[in-house]
């Protein structure tokens, strides 16, 4: 039974790239419900080398990404610049969630000054998820997955 609800979990975010974000006060949301036996998932999340927990309080820890870079083909432009965001991780018997929020992106304008970009100005189109950005979608749900995952993170130094 377990396998069932497993594969029809992930034939549904499969077909539904937009299925983990949603809109809450005007801001683009991204959460995910992770399934796991593991324990000190937030000592494995701190190995990413730009995420850091800020803060905990009975199973709820919150942080911060900064400063950090991935790429997908076929997305808006500004994803290419450095990518910061707030989250939180509650965890909880045999699974973590995890909400990320305060998505931005920041780029160098002229004379050094930072130009902060958030995504909801083309995200949202009249206070509803603007399906036109798919591969935007997609490309931070899928990095969000690999990020909050058991997966380590390794520099390749060649």
């Amino acid at each position: 039974m377990k396998i069932l609800l497993l594969f029809i979990f992930f034939s549904i975010t499969g077909f539904a790239q937009t299925s983990n974000f949603f809109v809450k006060q005007n801001g683009i949301i991204w959460e995910n419900v992770f399934i796991t036996d593991k324990k000190g998932i937030t000592d494995l999340i701190q190995k990413h080398p730009r995420l850091v927990i800020k803060s905990s309080d009975s199973g709820t820890y919150k942080g911060y990404g900064s400063e950090v870079k991935h790429t997908c083909p076929d997305t808006s432009p500004f994803m290419e610049k450095d990518l910061s965001f707030d989250f939180e991780i509650v965890v909880s018997e045999g699974k973590y969630r995890v909400t990320v929020s305060n998505i931005k992106y920041t780029s160098n304008g002229k004379k050094g000054a930072k130009a902060i970009i958030k995504p909801e100005s083309m995200w949202l189109a009249s206070g509803q998820i603007n399906k036109n950005y798919s591969n935007d979608y997609a490309c931070l749900n899928n990095y969000f997955n690999r990020i909050f995952t058991m997966s380590s993170v390794y520099k390749n130094k060649t």
